[in-house]
């Protein structure tokens, strides 16, 4: 029991950096920022900041 535990933490590890990684590159890859795309549906600041 004890070894088959081991192995489960240490295949977390490449796992773990696995997703880290494709998300990542998700996220780099993706046409556009995500600020500047919310911004975008705000065309005056004060209404935003009025608002809250």
């Amino acid at each position: 029991m004890q070894r088959y535990i081991l192995q489960r933490i240490l295949l977390l590890i490449p796992v773990m950096l696995g997703v880290t990684f494709l998300s990542f590159m998700v996220m780099r890859l993706v046409p556009g920022d995500v600020v500047l795309l919310r911004m975008a549906h705000e065309p005056d600041p004060v209404s935003r900041t009025v608002r809250f």
